[in-house]
């Protein structure tokens, strides 16, 4: 059976969600913006943790990502957003998490000359990002956020050259921006997506609409996703604002046999 996770906000966490979560058959990925890092209270994450245990509950973490880039040309910013998602790989480590998804911050590059700019940017933050999950044995999962095309996603991929290192396979924001086809995606990326972010949108907005009631095509994820051996299927998250939506795309996800 799939184990299939929810995108939560570590403020809206409280014992009432968790019996939800786990009565829904689901796994969680916390999400923690920079506030909730700053104000984080001593034992509150072991407490957590306890919890997460007495469910037996799967767990990935999703770092902060607004006003962060890797490869900013500020180096102030490089700096803040490597501090930032070095204590997210120490908060995962103390939950138990296996993945944490990162948003890469970058903008679709103009040019050959902006993108290896913003590579070599991000090389030496990357490096030491990437030296400390495999320490901690967790994988970095680099999600596609505005990207057009895969190309640039699996540069930085390729360029962190580490098994820790992979993608997270986000098809709300494919279905917002990709120029191509997904089938082109997961020819160029498939090999490296070890988690995919599952919303919908009819692409005026990242609405995160539950499965179905947006403009998304669901058929090629499916065809790809069920082709895979279960060892190399990646961990699906929904990701919804409210919890509404929730039975809905599970729902739908059961139609279609995942």
């Amino acid at each position: 059976m799939t184990k299939i996770h929810v995108n939560v906000a570590y403020p809206r966490v409280d014992s009432e969600s968790l019996k939800y979560i786990s009565e829904s058959d689901l796994h969680l990925e916390f999400y923690f913006c920079a506030k909730d890092l700053d104000e984080l209270v001593p034992g509150n994450i072991a407490k957590l943790k306890k919890e997460i245990e007495e469910y037996n509950f799967s767990v990935t973490v999703h770092a902060p990502f607004y006003d962060l880039n890797l490869g900013a040309f500020d180096a102030g910013i490089r700096n803040v957003t490597v501090d930032r998602l070095m204590n997210t790989l120490d908060v995962a480590s103390e939950l138990g998490a296996k993945i944490v998804v990162v948003h890469p911050g970058y903008w679709p590059f103009k040019s050959a000359s902006d993108r290896n700019d913003w590579l070599n940017n991000a090389r030496e933050g990357v490096a030491a990002i990437v030296k400390k999950a495999e320490k901690l044995n967790i994988k970095i999962a680099f999600e596609n956020i505005f990207d057009r095309m895969p190309d640039d996603l699996k540069e930085l991929v390729l360029m962190a050259s580490s098994k820790n290192v992979g993608v997270c396979f986000d098809i709300g924001h494919y279905n917002m921006f990709s120029a191509l086809p997904m089938r082109e995606w997961f020819e160029k990326l498939g090999e490296y997506i070890i988690e995919c972010h599952i919303h919908d949108n009819d692409e005026t907005a990242d609405q995160h609409k539950p499965l179905g009631t947006g403009t998304l095509d669901f058929v090629p994820f499916l065809d790809w996703y069920k082709a895979l051996p279960s060892i190399s299927k990646p961990l699906i998250t929904i990701e919804h604002q409210t919890r509404n939506y929730i039975p809905i795309t599970l729902a739908y996800l059961k139609g279609v046999g995942i």
